[in-house]
């Protein structure tokens, strides 16, 4: 027989799931939103390929490979480690990436004129799923990239 306790607890974590990640409120663009966005992921693509560029300018052979397949999206392969990540932007401005180690989102929030981000990471392994990550904390656009190519570099 299931404790009334258990059922008790995993309602409880569903619905803060649900709470911090309601599809609905993900998919639906905010007004405010959008040209801040736009800015803003114009300025991590800059950011992301500047940096990749001068990792693999310091190394004998360029072992990070960046490509950007569509508007609105890039990828990074470690060719060294044979791990990639893709990185989409959503129409009401999160960033999400899916890699073959980790895979998680930067959740756009207004703040005034600007928009500030959080960090939400999930972890795979072949025999579990979890999450983890700054939830909550602001991220910048800088350390958005970092959390990035770290993530397909040293997961």
């Amino acid at each position: 027989m299931i404790s009334t306790d258990f059922v008790k607890e995993m309602r409880k974590a569903l619905l803060t799931q649900q709470e911090h990640d309601d599809p609905a409120s993900r998919a639906s663009p905010n007004v405010k939103v959008l040209p801040r966005a736009h800015k803003d992921w114009d300025a991590l693509v800059t950011w992301v390929e500047g940096n990749v560029a001068e990792i693999n300018n310091g190394l004998p052979e360029p072992l990070l490979l960046y490509s950007k397949p569509r508007e609105g999206e890039f990828e990074i392969a470690n060719e060294a480690a044979n791990m990639s990540v893709t990185v989409k932007r959503e129409p009401n401005g999160n960033v999400v990436y899916s890699g073959t180690t980790a895979s998680g989102m930067f959740r756009a929030q207004p703040t005034g004129d600007k928009l500030s981000y959080s960090w939400e990471r999930t972890m795979s392994t072949p025999s579990m799923r979890f999450a983890f990550g700054s939830v909550g904390v602001n991220v910048t656009l800088n350390e958005i990239g970092e959390l990035i190519i770290r993530s397909v570099v040293t997961p």
